[in-house]
């Protein structure tokens, strides 16, 4: 059984005489694919909003609202730190998230744990956890760029984006429903030039 948190990690299992994962099947089917594969993969709309939970759904995901404030005492960790999970099964994948999140954050969430499923499911140790306190590390800056990349997909950025004048920064993130935040880490990675709105100035990618 693997545990994924947003920002810690548990992996438990049994392994053959090998010494094999006995690895869910869902993480094998998605395992190693890009964030426009999964999309294409399981028929998802490029139109913006990314339909996220269709994208889950198709897969085979279960998505839980879940209060994970007893983890946190358990695990002696601050109030609302622990905000997301996967925990996998060998014929079953949960994607969990806190209760108390806006829908910006609860997409990004959901994005941002099925990124570690794809991109982190092949290096996993039985009885290991990890913490991935620093949100710097590669781990977590890998599956924030996976994340933008699935709820803000470049054809359809790129669709939206030549059509303004001034490409704005609340604008472009209320058409993605994503948060400011995201939206501008996306358009920074991708080295475009926006409007921030906070401060009406032209921002460069």
């Amino acid at each position: 059984m693997y545990f994924f948190v947003y920002g810690l990690m548990f992996c438990f299992g049994n392994t053959n005489e090998k010494g094999d994962n006995n690895m869910c099947k869902i993480l094998n089917e998605i395992g190693g694919l890009t964030a426009y594969e999964l999309l294409e993969k399981y028929s998802i709309s490029l139109s913006p909003p990314i339909d996220i939970k269709k994208l889950v759904d198709n897969i085979g995901i279960r998505l839980v609202r879940y209060d994970f404030s007893e983890a946190e005492k358990a695990g002696n960790y601050p109030q609302n730190s622990i905000i997301g999970a996967a925990l996998s099964e060998k014929d079953s994948l949960n994607i969990l998230y806190a209760t108390k999140m806006t829908l910006n954050r609860i997409r990004f969430t959901i994005a941002h744990e099925l990124a570690h499923c794809c991109l982190h499911n092949d290096n996993l140790e039985i009885n290991h956890l990890e913490l991935r306190t620093d949100d710097n590390s590669d781990r977590e800056r890998d599956a924030n760029i996976f994340a933008g990349e699935l709820l803000i997909p470049y054809s359809s950025l790129m669709s939206i984006y030549n059509q303004l004048l001034k490409p704005s920064l609340s604008v472009l993130a209320q058409i993605f429903q994503v948060s400011t935040s995201v939206m501008k880490a996306r358009l920074n990675y991708l080295e475009l030039r926006f409007v921030d709105d906070s401060s009406d100035t032209l921002q460069e990618g």
